[in-house]
């Protein structure tokens, strides 16, 4: 009448596996789910410079599962905190990156019906893989904002770009504006 709660469960059931002497059959069992726990415990260490100790990756499991529905109360018997979600484990300890603009080159003073450009330099200062949404706004000195785009950034570690938006003569001010 005793049994183990699991902590957390991963998928176990009819998992595609090698078979004897060649080919694949599906199997179920702990055997099918261990490997993913593996895995997934290999992607968490995987996207940190940090040395996880057990503990933290324990909890980071736990705190990113996945229950079911059918699961009302957590932890339960069935599936512990519920099932692995390697996806959500990975970025719950991912080191992020780091943007800084060091450099904005736009002109002073905005003129209605003229084109211009804007120039940013864009940096990851941190030391993971990111990316970035940059977004352009022109606003009025009301505060009105009269043209807006977006840019899409994704460096390395320690790299830099330049964007660069270029703003149509059709955009109207009734000000001065300025960039932010």
């Amino acid at each position: 009448a005793q049994y183990i709660v699991p902590t957390v469960t991963a998928p176990g059931v009819r998992v595609q596996s090698a078979a004897t002497g060649g080919g694949y059959t599906y199997k179920t069992g702990t055997s099918m789910a261990a490997p993913h726990v593996a895995g997934t415990i290999a992607l968490v260490q995987s996207a940190t410079h940090d040395d996880l100790s057990a503990a933290t990756i324990t909890t980071t499991l736990r705190q990113t599962a996945s229950t079911p529905s059918s699961q009302t109360t957590v932890p339960n018997t069935r599936y512990g905190y519920g099932i692995i979600n390697a996806s959500a484990a990975t970025a719950a300890v991912a080191t992020p990156a780091t943007y800084n603009i060091t450099q904005i080159t736009a002109p002073a003073v905005v003129v209605s019906n003229e084109s211009y450009s804007v120039e940013a330099t864009i940096t990851n200062v941190g030391d993971a893989v990111g990316s970035q949404n940059i977004t352009y706004k022109l606003v009025s000195e009301t505060g009105t904002v009269s043209y807006t785009n977006d840019s899409h950034v994704a460096l390395a570690g320690g790299d830099s770009t330049v964007v660069q938006s270029v703003v149509p003569p059709r955009v109207t001010i009734n000000r001065t504006g300025k960039y932010t």
